[in-house]
This record gives structure tokens, sequence and C-alpha cells, in this order.
């Protein structure tokens, strides 16, 4: 990325995909097209689907990933969160002039395409839409501590146990009452659901008074307070209360289609049918097919948002 923004232009776009990821005809394409219709935004984080393989092994635990990693932003996306895009490199692209103003990348031993994002999101616009979606590799990967390929190996391995639960929505729902009391914050102290959690973190009595203190007009406040409580904050509060109650990923999801499943239209049918089904067995006893006719629903539920938030641009 460095040596592309040596020699190109600012508006040129840099687009990131791993060596062992297909795209189909047109991606390239599509890219650009979204930068076109919003010719202010700082990047974006493209529509992903992992492909099945002849190794059913790898391959459901790659659909147990996945489910994982489009639960967790469906529900962002449900709270309205400004970092409800999943973090993967092979799904970004940017701006060049963006890559310049963020003073590039920085180089870490894992999560490098999740820093950046949420760098990103907080300069600017993300993007979620792309017509054509990339296709990452199924496969197992020692290279990184993190990622799909690291947690297919600890699932084919039988070490992945509580390493990417899905997150009861009640968690999400206090983020968001959290979010929403942001306004009342300007205003004075006031308690949230999170206090106490970003009290610990941040060793301060109230996290949000030095924000008042340093802006002083709401809207500049409020993304203050976005930034404060971002996507990290956010992953590293759902993982601890998750550590200190955990949940059943068949009763959560259960829950989340009972509450939240049918918001789209056109998913009802789906969303009963699988209801049922997992009220009688677990996901550990769904086969590779199940399991991708879940992961699909899911998608197709991930699309709607993100198809509004082009829309909505």
């Amino acid at each position: 990325m460095d040596a592309i923004s040596a020699l190109a232009e600012p508006d040129d776009l840099i687009v990131s995909l791993d060596a062992d990821t297909l795209v189909p005809p047109g991606y390239l394409r599509s890219v650009a097209d979204v930068f076109a219709r919003h010719p202010s935004a700082c990047g974006i984080a493209a529509r992903y689907f992992h492909p099945l393989t002849q190794d059913q092994a790898v391959t459901r635990a790659m659909l147990g990933y996945e489910i994982y990693m489009r639960f967790y932003g469906l529900n962002l996306w449900r709270i309205g969160s400004p970092y409800s895009f999943t973090a993967l490199g092979s799904a970004l692209a940017l701006p060049v002039r963006a890559y310049r103003q963020l003073g590039g990348l920085t180089p870490r031993t894992s999560g490098e395409d999740f820093y950046f994002l949420q760098k990103l999101v907080k300069h600017g616009r993300v993007l979620h839409w792309s017509d054509a979606p990339v296709a990452p590799a199924t496969r197992k990967s020692w290279r990184v501590p993190v990622g799909t390929g690291q947690a297919i190996v600890a699932a084919c391995e039988g070490t992945h146990a509580g390493r990417y639960p899905l997150y009861r929505p009640a968690l999400f729902d206090r983020v968001r009452e959290t979010t929403q009391a942001f306004p009342d914050l300007f205003r004075g102290a006031a308690e949230t659901p999170l206090n106490g959690f970003l009290r610990e973190k941040l060793a301060t009595i109230d996290p949000w008074q030095p924000l008042r203190e340093n802006h002083k007009t709401l809207e500049r406040f409020v993304r203050a307070c976005h930034e404060r409580l971002d996507g990290l904050r956010i992953l590293q509060y759902l993982k601890g209360e998750y550590r200190r109650a955990p949940s059943d990923d068949r009763a959560t999801l259960i829950d989340w289609l009972d509450r939240h499943g049918s918001a789209l239209p056109g998913t009802e049918q789906e969303v009963e049918r699988w209801r049922l089904e997992l009220e009688k067995r677990p996901l550990e006893e769904l086969s590779v097919p199940e399991l991708d006719a879940i992961r699909r629903m899911l998608f197709a539920m991930e699309d709607g948002y993100r198809k509004a938030d082009d829309l909505n641009g």
C-alpha cells in the first residue's frame, strides 16, 4: 500500500486481496462504481462469501466462524453502530487520499484489517456494498493468531470452545442504550449500561467528563463518544460479559430469531423454519448443508442492511 501511495493519484483506489481470495468478474468495476456514487467515502468493507470445500471438517469449521461473524455484524447493524463492519483484509478498498490522510496502515502481528477499518470509520464514511462479493479461501492457516484460518484450525483441533461465541442480543442492546444516551451525557454526568466497563478500562470515575470539557458542541461531543466507545471497546465489552456469564449459542440464536430475525422483509418463513429446527437440535448436530443454509439466511439479512446503507448515502 505504501508503494501504491508513492506512485498513485489521490483519487486512485487501493484494493486489498489475499493471495488465495477469488473475485468474480466485475468486482473491480463494482468497487469503482460504489466510490463513484459516494465520492467522499474513505473506504469500503465489501461483501464476502466463503466457498464450500470437499473437506467436511474444514467446511464445517468455516461455516461456524462465518455464522459468528455475521451474527456479530448483524447485531451491530441492528443497534446502528458505526462499527458494523466485518474485518476482512481481502474485502477492503480505499482511495489513496484516505490512505495518505490516515498516515498509512500500522503494521501489527494480527488484526491489521480491524484496526485499519476502525481508523477509517473515525476518519469518515466507510461503505459496505459491492455488487460482487469476494470469495476468501476456506483453509487452515497458522500464519497469524486470529482470523478465519486460525479459527478453522482451532475448530478442527477441538480447541475453539468459547473463542467465537454468538454474543447475546441483550449485550448489544446495552451498547445501544449507551450510545443513545450520548446527548444526555453532553449536558452532564449520567449512568449508562457501559459506564462501569469504561471506568475499569480507562481508570477514571467519569469516562465522559474529558469529552465534555474538550468538545463544546453536541455534534462534536457525540462523535468523540463514538470514538471512545469504538469497535475495539465494544468487542472487549462483549468478550468480558461472555466470560462472566457464558451463553449457549443455540439459545442465543433462537432468542435473536424470535426478537429480531423477521425485521427485514422476506425473511419470515426462513426464520420460523430455523427457529423450530434449532429448538429440536443443537448447532453441532446440523449437517454442512444445514449450516450453510443458516449462513445464507444471515448473509441475505446482512445484505439488506448493506443495500440500505448504500441507498441512504
